[in-house]
């Protein structure tokens, strides 16, 4: 589902997605070079990883921003996806199409030449047989 960019929501929603990008972007090219740096003022030799403790602190505000902004969905078609998906949950419609109810497959025909019932469960005594006909009853 697209939407027109005339619609003062979408121009916001889209501003914000391309922000987000923005700021990932800025985040990924600091801190490679604060690992350069950190790297070469003799982070291997001392064992003095102080860049580990900003990427920590950016990177769990940089998570914060994306989850708030598009939940936990992230994939093909991005910018697009994610900005019909925020306009819709805000405007309290459906991002797409609704999804089909579960319908469970259906039961498996009993194999053939039963009579379809159940056997009995296991360690179930047996039925009595019914006494057999012997013959004519005596009439009195």
């Amino acid at each position: 589902m697209t939407y027109s960019d005339l619609d003062t929501d979408v121009q916001r929603v889209r501003y914000e997605v391309r922000r987000f990008r923005q700021h990932l972007i800025t985040y990924l090219a600091v801190m490679a070079v604060l690992f350069l740096v950190n790297a070469a003022t003799g982070g291997f030799w001392h064992g003095h990883w102080w860049f580990f403790w900003i990427a920590l602190i950016w990177g769990v505000i940089l998570a914060l921003e994306g989850a708030h902004l598009f939940g936990d969905h992230i994939g093909r078609e991005w910018e697009d996806r994610m900005v019909a998906q925020v306009v819709a949950r805000r405007r309290g419609q459906p991002a797409s199409a609704p999804a089909r109810p579960y319908t469970p497959p259906p039961a498996p025909s009993p194999p053939e030449g039963s009579t379809g019932s159940n056997p009995p469960p296991a360690g179930a005594s047996k039925p009595e047989a019914p006494p057999a006909d012997v013959g004519p009853s005596p009439v009195v």
